[in-house]
């Protein structure tokens, strides 16, 4: 007789188990080579690197190495999908599957009897991997249960999520291999979406050339954000003779794994829900969920048509030829004419016949592609708000503009300037995003790039192609652009506040850089000589070193340093290496935020500054000269003189 109340069947569990516990076996030796096992071994290196510390630190160093290393979650994600697809492989068989279901054992009994079988032989490993690792930890004193035992409540999560997520996946398909290539897609199917959308963005939108440069972990990609929030990392303290003297460590997010532990058991209650409302006659079906099927169609046909639409028309567009309008025109139709072909196809996988050319699948063609084009068509018309997007003030943490030199922006007046420069381009959109239309090969070109750092931790990032704003192509509503960008960067204060530095009026001036420029005929280039102040005491060269800084600082006063054009200046300036290496005891600002997004950076104490004198740049050049970096005019050589000396040789 059928059991209609037990939520659980010994005989169906005992079976489950006997399946698994190969691979079971073998990952908790994987696991025991991958944390307990080395740091044993690791005991026996010298450390001679680490200097004269005590037996604990060293063994605490070791073991906060193997925890950090194993903190990824890209191995359970895998041994989870192995250790469910065994239990629950008659789905995927006929004969099996209406064998099993005819035993007098209920849907509910077989569900959680195979749950609970795959929970308890993936769990398994890390419990026996812990405790090995704790004993460890006591045997050679190395501590660190704190983190030990975070590690293993960290993977537990881990391991229970990926089940759930893997028995839920595999309630869609009726074929294994098909089950299995959708547990990784889905896995990875936001990075994946959002991934075409940022390459459709560099092509079509304006502004975006850089959009894939933004994608960063999000919740929706379980493997990576899990790796990035729920990391233990660890780092040295030292005393002022470098030695090592503690191991400061830092856990993960415990929010992130109580939201993914709630998110297990939301997939493990869908995944219930099919398998008892499962039909056994769409075993082999390609998607047994009837709901799915329209949405795999359509998810299906968008992203892989306008993967391949964008791919295509980049591939025409390779030398900008081009405009805009038309890029987008065909972006569209190319996808459009893609996802039919492509949407067919995937009916064709779900029925499992060619014979889909219907009135059923003709009206579902036909929505699918009114639809298509209606985003398609948004995106062009920015009804979206992507491409005119600027953050409101209140919303940025900071703002940072990048030509020749870049600049951070955190106070609210300097903020509010780039995004006045944002939104000049913007009002000109329709005239800079065709820039690239001027066939004038004498036409000098430059990038703006813009970066938003927004308070709830995403950044915005937007990249614009300008030109020359004195060429016969620049038009009034193009210098509002310029003029906006110029008065914010070449403004003296701003290049002293954001180029040399916050604190360029406090720091001093451990070291110039000055190279002398001798040609060498022979060879097609100029020889660089460094200039070297012998005969002096440091403290006397420091003195000499100030008096250059300050003349640099008169220049950036004048505008004739540090100043920044869209206009072909390369030539006209010195190719003679010029430095300066300032030195501050509370720190110097540089670009890295811009470039690296650090939430937490330290600015550094020494900051090298580099920049291309030009003539005007009398007074840092006088006081070169003067203090003998060097003694003749001749000395100093243009990019030009040094270009034509290299088309002479060659």
């Amino acid at each position: 007789m059928r059991s209609k109340t037990s939520f659980f069947n010994k005989a169906i569990f005992l079976k489950t188990l006997s399946r698994t516990w190969i691979p079971t076996v073998l990952y908790t030796f994987i696991l025991l080579f991958m944390l307990p096992i080395p740091y044993l071994m690791s005991r026996q290196v010298s450390y001679m690197d680490m200097g004269k510390i005590s037996m604990h630190l060293r063994a605490r160093s070791a073991m906060m190495e193997r925890l950090s290393t194993t903190s990824e979650a890209i191995t359970p994600m895998f041994f989870a999908i192995i250790i469910a697809a065994l239990a629950f492989h008659y789905l995927f068989s006929k004969r099996d599957s209406y064998m099993i279901h005819a035993f007098p054992v209920s849907r509910k009994s077989l569900f959680t009897s195979n749950v609970l079988a795959v929970l308890i032989m993936t769990i398994l490993p890390y419990l026996v991997t812990s405790l090995v690792t704790i004993v460890a930890s006591l045997a050679t004193g190395a501590g660190c249960f704190k983190e030990i035992g975070y590690w293993v409540i960290s993977k537990l999560v881990e391991i229970i999520f990926f089940d759930c997520f893997a028995v839920c996946t595999l309630m869609i398909s009726g074929q294994v291999a098909t089950a299995v290539v959708f547990y990784f897609l889905f896995n990875f199917i936001y990075i994946l979406c959002e991934f075409v959308m940022r390459m459709f963005a560099e092509v079509a939108l304006f502004g975006l050339s850089d959009a894939l440069g933004d994608i960063s972990e999000n919740a929706m990609t379980p493997c990576a954000y899990m790796t990035a929030n729920c990391h233990i990392s660890y780092d040295f303290k030292w005393d002022e003779a470098d030695q090592i003297i503690g191991v400061e460590t830092t856990i993960g997010d415990w929010k992130v794994l109580v939201g993914y532990l709630v998110a297990a058991l939301v997939f493990l209650g869908l995944a219930y829900l099919m398998y008892t409302k499962k039909k056994l006659e769409t075993v082999a079906d390609f998607i047994t969920v009837p709901v799915l099927k329209p949405v795999f169609a359509v998810g299906f046909s968008f992203f892989v048509s306008l993967t391949a639409a964008t791919i295509i028309v980049e591939m025409f567009n390779y030398d900008d030829r081009m405009s805009y309008s038309i890029r987008f025109a065909a972006v569209i139709g190319a996808t459009i004419l893609i996802g039919i072909i492509v949407f067919y196809a995937s009916q064709m996988m779900i029925a499992k016949t060619f014979r889909v050319f219907n009135m059923k699948s003709g009206l579902g063609c036909i929505c699918y592609t009114l639809v298509c084009f209606a985003i398609l068509l948004g995106l062009r018309f920015d009804a979206f708000g992507v491409e005119n997007r600027i953050p409101k003030l209140e919303d940025i943490a900071w703002a940072g503009i990048s030509s020749d030199y870049t600049m951070v922006m955190t106070e609210t007046a300097e903020i509010d300037a780039v995004r006045a420069v944002h939104g000049a381009i913007i009002a000109d959109k329709k005239e800079i995003r065709d820039f690239n239309q001027i066939k004038d090969p004498d036409l000098y070109r430059d990038m703006i790039s813009i970066k938003y750092k927004l308070k709830d931790g995403r950044t915005i990032s937007r990249s614009y192609g300008v030109i020359d704003e004195n060429s016969k192509y620049a038009t009034h509503e193009y210098s509002e652009v310029t003029d906006a960008f110029f008065n914010l960067v070449n403004d003296p204060e701003n290049i002293k506040k954001h180029v040399i530095g916050d604190s360029w009026d406090s720091s001093s001036v451990n070291k110039v850089t000055f190279a002398i420029m001798y040609p060498n005929e022979e060879e097609g280039y100029y020889d660089s000589v460094y200039s070297d102040l012998g005969g002096y005491t440091e403290d006397e060269q420091k003195a000499l070193y100030q008096q250059v800084y300050e003349a640099v600082l008169k220049d950036v006063d004048a505008g004739t340093l540090f100043t920044q054009s869209f206009g072909d200046t390369y030539y006209s300036k010195y190719a003679n290496e010029f430095s300066l290496e300032l030195y501050n005891e509370k720190g110097i600002s540089d670009d890295s935020t811009y470039y690296w997004n650090e939430d937490y950076y330290t600015p550094e104490k020494e900051k090298y500054v580099y920049t291309n004198l030009s003539p005007e740049s009398v007074n840092t050049l006088n006081t070169l000269k003067e203090l003998g970096f060097y003694t003749d005019d001749g000395e100093l050589v243009t990019n030009a003189e040094c270009d034509a000396m290299y088309n002479r040789t060659f």
